[in-house]
């Protein structure tokens, strides 16, 4: 349902058509409407009753505030023409519309404001601009027009054709126009000159091969987005996403599998797994990236990058660098270098996240977003690179976008707290958050992976040290099953037939101890002293050391300690 018009008025009729067509078209795409002469409701530049055009046609050539058609009245017709002079010759910008900024290269449809030059049925009569007897003319283009200036024109207009011209100068090209509306105004008078506003807009709509909307009216405002749709392709419907469950992947719990499907049939591009260390985030990942990359029409590859805090933006999206033989040019980063892919970033938290991902905000939200470097660095005129969510067909150089496969699957190390404020509700918000925490199970954990690891388990297992182990860790600050993994390995290396089900005793225990300072004790660095000496204490009882091992065990702890 369309909405209300905030005043009776054409800019008001403009505002509640830019906000519908927008929200309800461009914005899910990427796109944009632009215009001109919409900022004011009253024109300040002078008119010529004796020409029927501007006063000084020269001063309004480049960036004409109205679209002027002069429109004869007769006895037997109304007719609407180009503009013409009191010789009957054309007037250069006669068929110049109107003009838009168009630098960030998202614009498919144009909203000009529309005034016409009525001449009487007296023959001796001047050209009459009525009050308020304004139109819309609302130019739609399948594919959007490419990024310009602040101030590009769109003239040449050539009905027959169905095209016009966008830019100036040697950028000036001819584009096909897929859509074309004449929209009425709220007007408070209808008969004037000998003949009606409904009929002068009937009249310019044969002109230029317009359909007429009654803006005035929410079903003609409803008809008229509806129409203008129907020259965008519709937008793709995926199947559900699925992910299988990694049986490579001991540990993660079917929630998390649960949790990535709903993000990603939500419509959740792109997922950042975060937890503590250790807890499968990067194999995930992994995993992840080359399903959805099958899925979305991709080959299983991916890209894989281990974040760092001297990164920039230029190292992700891109920028200024030297060319060689003194020349300086834009060149793309690493994620437009591979937008046919998804992309995984390691240790998301390493890097200045905003500084870095910056520039891809835009793209987050289904926008385009135009980049501070141009085509060619020393000429004012030229293009800027320019990232669209999305290809069209026939992108430039410099126009970048995303393909299906694109996305980006970040890990984030929750550990290291300190560097986590780096991350702004901006970016957060962008993204869909997924907790990869510790086992629930850690003792099935543990008997899993020793089993994995070819130890000897016999059931019912009688005892569960690294179990106990784990537990007694988590308590204090949670780690994840890499490093339980790695000590179950070091036992199997320091004594291949060692039982890791049964209290450690003698010289076992003496290697659970040295298992434990290589493989958990450096992850508890920064404990406070209470919480060194209630680890300590609470390995030394769940393993059954003697005094001695177990005030080694606290010394060690203690170390580690901030």
């Amino acid at each position: 349902m369309a909405t209300s018009l905030t005043t009776q008025d054409i800019l008001g009729l403009f505002k509640v058509l830019k906000d519908d067509i927008q929200a309800t078209i461009l914005k899910p795409r990427g796109l944009s409407i632009k215009s001109s002469g919409t900022k004011s409701l009253v024109l300040n530049e002078p008119l010529n009753p004796e020409t029927g055009f501007w006063q000084n046609p020269q001063a309004m050539s480049n960036k004409p505030l109205r679209w002027i058609p002069q429109v004869e009245v007769s006895a037997e017709n109304v007719v609407a023409r180009f503009a013409k002079n009191v010789d009957g010759q054309s007037i250069g910008m006669a068929k110049s519309v109107g003009y838009i900024n168009n630098r960030d290269g998202s614009c498919s449809v144009c909203v000009f404001r529309v005034l016409p030059a009525i001449k009487p049925l007296s023959p001796d009569s001047n050209w009459e601009f009525p009050a308020e007897w304004e139109f819309l003319l609302i130019l739609g283009f399948a594919q959007p027009l490419p990024a310009g200036t602040s101030g590009d024109p769109l003239s040449n207009f050539e009905p027959s054709e169905g095209t016009i011209d966008f830019g100036g100068g040697a950028l000036k090209r001819t584009f096909p126009i897929s859509f074309r509306a004449l929209v009425k105004a709220p007007v408070s008078e209808e008969y004037v000159a000998g003949t009606s506003y409904s009929v002068v807009g009937n009249a310019i709509a044969r002109l230029v091969g317009a359909t007429v909307y009654d803006g005035t009216q929410a079903s003609g405002r409803d008809a008229l987005v509806t129409d203008l749709s129907n020259i965008f392709a519709p937008q793709s419907v995926e199947g559900p996403f699925s992910l299988d469950e990694n049986t490579s992947l001991v540990g993660i719990e079917p929630s998390v599998y649960q949790q990535i499907e709903a993000a990603i049939n939500s419509g959740k591009r792109h997922i950042i797994l975060y937890g503590p260390p250790g807890t499968g985030k990067t194999t995930l990942a992994e995993y992840l990236a080359a399903e959805v990359s099958e899925r979305d029409d991709g080959d299983g590859a991916y890209l894989m990058l281990t974040a760092s805090s001297a990164w920039s933006s230029q190292d992700l999206v891109g920028g200024y660098q030297p060319l060689g033989n003194g020349a300086i040019g834009f060149v793309p980063g690493a994620l437009l270098r591979n937008f046919d892919k998804p992309v995984i970033i390691d240790e998301l938290n390493r890097c200045p996240i905003d500084k870095v991902l910056g520039p891809l905000f835009s793209i987050f939200s289904g926008q385009s977003s135009t980049l501070p470097c141009r085509v060619e660095v020393a000429n004012p005129a030229s293009p800027f690179h320019v990232i669209y969510p999305k290809p069209h067909p026939g992108m430039a150089l410099h126009e970048h976008a995303p393909e299906p496969a694109w996305r980006m699957i970040c890990t984030l190390n929750t550990y290291d707290k300190t560097q986590l404020g780096q991350i702004s509700y901006a970016l957060s918000r962008r993204f869909a958050w997924i907790k990869i925490g510790a086992p629930a199970d850690p003792d099935g954990f543990v008997r899993e992976m020793a089993t994995r690891l070819g130890a000897t388990v016999t059931e019912p297992v009688a005892s569960n040290p690294i179990g106990a182990l784990w537990k007694a860790v988590n308590s204090l600050r949670e780690i994840g099953g890499a490093p339980i993994v790695d000590f179950i390995k070091t036992m199997l290396a320091f004594k291949s037939d060692v039982n890791l089900f049964v209290q450690p005793e003698g010289n076992t225990a003496d290697l659970f101890l040295s298992a434990f300072r290589m493989c958990v004790l450096p992850l508890m660095d920064g404990l406070s002293p209470r919480e060194a000496r209630d680890l300590a204490e609470s390995i030394s009882v769940a393993w059954g050391l003697d005094a001695e091992k177990a005030a080694s065990l606290t010394r060690d702890c203690a170390e580690f300690s901030a």
